[in-house]
């Protein structure tokens, strides 16, 4: 059974998307390509919204499947578990860089000092725990959270639409078309988050209208985000490079918002949620891609080892998220390009349907299928059986039962005869009796009558 409804799968796409394009990815993009970063993004954009397509090609033609199970059938154990190994470092890392967004928005928006361990455990327990409960409690917690979000993000930019330059960053292309090439390359770690979807095929169930609607919502997506990072650059211009958290920068210089504080705090609390969200998604990923690797019942252990590694990491780095950022740009946006190729490549194997597909191959990633049909089947004849000797029983029972009351009315019927007939001899008998004794007496009368004649013929 799905655990996953079609507007749930399309929802968590969503989040995944957003995680950290709204608040340190715009920064790092500027940092490499300076006035010709927007077009960076639409590059990168372009080649999420590929993953996207064929992610949610594959979930469609693989509506029961899970993913290490399909990964087995095409490229062996050994593949499938290479494949994951690889998913489960980039999550761990792109979860590390999200951790670390968190603390440093914590410092810079909220706290003067905090520590990271009194961060790390609530952290953990509240991520961990819906992370561990499946992806039908990930997708109902989204569903809440996501119109809070999108309302919450829209007032934050509407609010400083008026502060736009559209001359900032006039004008594209002056020195060629390397330095947007060159922000696209660096920034690229942002945007192989799409490959989480991958965990979640198998548990979705894929209406004819999935890949339709998701790749609309997708779209859609990408113009918002491209929206909000073109007010962005035309807001702060040059200075963009230094503006770690974006989104939450606009509170500091919109003066109307700075007048009711309470828009402030909705903008720090929407990024927060924002990152909480993203970060739950990932965290449940790491934990599929571990669970798979460690052969473990539960994610409770793969959580645990996912969040040591991911503090661990963090504490090498000092929680400094622009050593992460440096990290980001000269190795793991480099690593993420080659690991997306990797990963188009086994995708379009996956998603590609065979016209004459090898039979045996397809018996065997359907025979798990097969044979709890054919369990339905039997168990399903086995009580039509038991019900059809039921209703015969039943049957059986009626007619003896309409057998012994006709013969019951039956002899009723006789017994009502004989009765009327003994009725109706007793009456002939008094009726007889009653002749009898009239004809007797009739009899006497006359004797006596022939006596008296008779006397007075002798006198």
């Amino acid at each position: 059974m799905a655990e996953l409804s079609s507007r749930q799968f399309i929802i968590i796409a969503v989040f995944v998307m957003l995680t950290s394009k709204l608040v340190t990815m715009p920064s790092v993009v500027y940092a490499g390509a300076n006035g010709d970063a927007i077009f960076s993004i639409l590059i990168n954009f372009a080649v999420e919204l590929l993953l996207v397509f064929l992610i949610t090609l594959v979930i469609i033609r693989n509506p029961n499947t899970d993913l290490f199970t399909l990964l087995k059938r095409k490229f062996t154990v050994v593949g499938a578990v290479i494949i994951y190994f690889l998913l489960a470092v980039y999550l761990i890392l792109r979860l590390t860089l999200c951790y670390q967004e968190l603390y440093s928005f914590f410092l810079n928006q909220l706290y003067d000092e905090f520590s990271p361990w009194l961060f790390a455990i609530p952290t953990f327990f509240v991520t961990g725990y819906i992370a561990y409960k499946g992806a039908r409690t990930l997708g109902r917690s989204l569903e809440i959270m996501f119109w809070f979000i999108l309302i919450g993000t829209i007032i934050s930019v509407i609010s400083n639409v008026n502060y736009l330059q559209f001359d900032q960053n006039l004008p594209y292309f002056a020195e060629g078309a390397l330095p947007m090439l060159n922000g696209s390359l660096t920034s690229m770690f942002y945007f192989g988050n799409s490959l989480c979807l991958l965990f979640f095929v198998g548990k979705v169930d894929a209406s004819p209208k999935l890949l339709r609607n998701t790749m609309l919502v997708s779209a859609c997506v990408m113009l918002f985000i491209l929206a909000i990072c073109f007010v962005f650059y035309d807001v702060f211009g040059k200075s963009m490079q230094y503006v770690i958290f974006s989104l939450s920068e606009f509170s500091q210089y919109d003066p109307f918002i700075l007048e009711l504080q309470r828009l402030v705090w909705l903008t720090s609390i929407v990024d927060i949620t924002k990152l909480f969200c993203s970060t739950i998604c990932l965290i449940y990923c790491v934990g599929q891609a571990n669970k798979a690797l460690m052969q473990t019942k539960t994610t409770i252990l793969p959580i645990l080892v996912a969040f040591l590694l991911i503090f661990s990491i963090a504490t090498i780095a000092h929680y400094d998220l622009l050593v992460m950022f440096e990290v980001v740009r000269e190795y793991l946006s480099y690593a993420t390009v080659g690991l997306i190729a990797l990963m188009v490549i086994f995708i379009i194997i996956l998603a590609i349907k065979r016209q004459n597909g090898d039979l045996k191959e397809k018996s065997d990633v359907n025979l798990p299928i097969h044979e709890e049909k054919l369990k339905d089947n039997v168990a399903f004849a086995m009580e039509n059986k038991s019900q059809k000797d039921d209703i015969s029983k039943n049957e059986k029972r009626l007619k003896a039962t309409n057998t012994l009351t006709m013969n019951d009315e039956r002899q009723k019927d006789d017994f009502t005869v004989n009765e009327k007939g003994q009725m109706n001899e007793s009456k002939l008998e008094k009726r007889q009796n009653t002749a009898r004794g009239q004809e007797s007496v009739v009899a006497l009368l006359v004797d006596e009558e022939r006596r008296k004649n008779e006397q007075k013929s002798i006198q």
